[in-house]
């Protein structure tokens, strides 16, 4: 979840991740479209993500 993120804000990311059952990142400097709007951060979440799964 982004940390600016105004539609679905930060806490209400952390509620859906405690749901779910899995991890919760809060991406700074990014509001609800972070993957564009700190690209470097998401796309190595991704990268250490496949690290660990794949």
């Amino acid at each position: 979840t982004g940390e600016l993120d105004l539609p679905r804000p930060p806490v209400e990311g952390r509620q859906m991740a405690e749901a779910l059952g899995c991890e919760f990142t809060l991406i700074p400097n990014a509001a609800h479209i972070s993957n564009r709007e700190n690209p470097q951060c998401v796309t190595q979440l991704i990268v250490d993500f496949l690290k660990q799964h794949c």
